[in-house]
C-alpha cells in the first residue's frame, strides 16, 4: 500500500462498519471481497480494531427490531441524536446508525467485564 494511501487510513478511526452480503452477483461480491479485504488489512496495519455487525444487529440496536424498515432505522437515528430531520443521504443515516451500535456494543462490553461476566 502506497504511504499516501497509508496516512489517509490513519485518519479513520474506529473501525466498524457492517457486514455485506450478495444474494446473485457473484462478481461483484468478489470485487467487493477484495476491496474489502485491502481496508481490512490497512486497517489492522494501522493498529485500529475491526468491528463488524449484521444489518440485523444494527436495525436491532437501533430500533429495537432487528428486522426493521430502512424509514425506521432513519428515523430512530434522528431520535436518538435529536436532530430536527433524518440524515441525507441514506449512507449518512445508515453510518450514524452503525456508529449507534457499535456505541452499545462498546457499553454492553464494557458493563459486562466490570461486572466480571464476559472473559
Amino acid at each position: 500500500m502506497s504511504t499516501s494511501n497509508q496516512r489517509l487510513v490513519m485518519g479513520i478511526d474506529p473501525g466498524y462498519a457492517t457486514a455485506l452480503f450478495f444474494g446473485r452477483n457473484v462478481t461483484t461480491a468478489i470485487a467487493v471481497g477484495h476491496a474489502r479485504g485491502v481496508a481490512m488489512l490497512a486497517l489492522i496495519n494501522g493498529g485500529i480494531a475491526i468491528a463488524e455487525y449484521k444489518p440485523s444487529e444494527v436495525k436491532l440496536a437501533v430500533t429495537g427490531y432487528g428486522a426493521a424498515k430502512k424509514w425506521q432505522v432513519g428515523e430512530m437515528v434522528r431520535l436518538l441524536l435529536h436532530l430536527t430531520s433524518v440524515p441525507r443521504p441514506d449512507d449518512a443515516a445508515d453510518a450514524a446508525a452503525i456508529a449507534i451500535c457499535h456505541l452499545h456494543t462498546a457499553l454492553y462490553q464494557y458493563k459486562s467485564l466490570s461486572a466480571g461476566g464476559i472473559k
